[in-house]
């Protein structure tokens, strides 16, 4: 009877011991599970700055050398600002 109590005792022991590491590997799951999320969020706001610097580059390419492309259909093709563009709007409007 005294082996089988040291036994139980043993065999608590080892409960209470996996229950703690369980208890530990579920918060270190959570603290994964949240730095995710923060990375998940850095990496849509950096896809979403790329995509924008993505479109800024032709346009600035554009404004700085000009195009061949545009050459074939236009001579001296030029960037208007937007001032210059509603300027040009209003003046044909009137």
């Amino acid at each position: 009877m005294a082996r089988l109590t040291e036994q139980m005792a043993a065999l608590t022991e080892v409960r209470r011991h996996t229950d703690q590491r369980i208890g530990e590997l579920a918060e270190a799951q959570r603290h994964t599970d949240q730095q995710i999320a923060t990375l998940v969020l850095s990496v849509q706001a950096l896809t979403d700055d790329m995509g924008k610097a993505k479109g800024k580059a032709p346009e600035m390419h554009y404004r700085i050398y000009g195009s061949p492309f545009f050459g074939v259909l236009l001579r001296r093709p030029q960037i208007l600002s937007m001032a210059d563009l509603t300027d040009l709007l209003d003046t044909a409007l009137d």
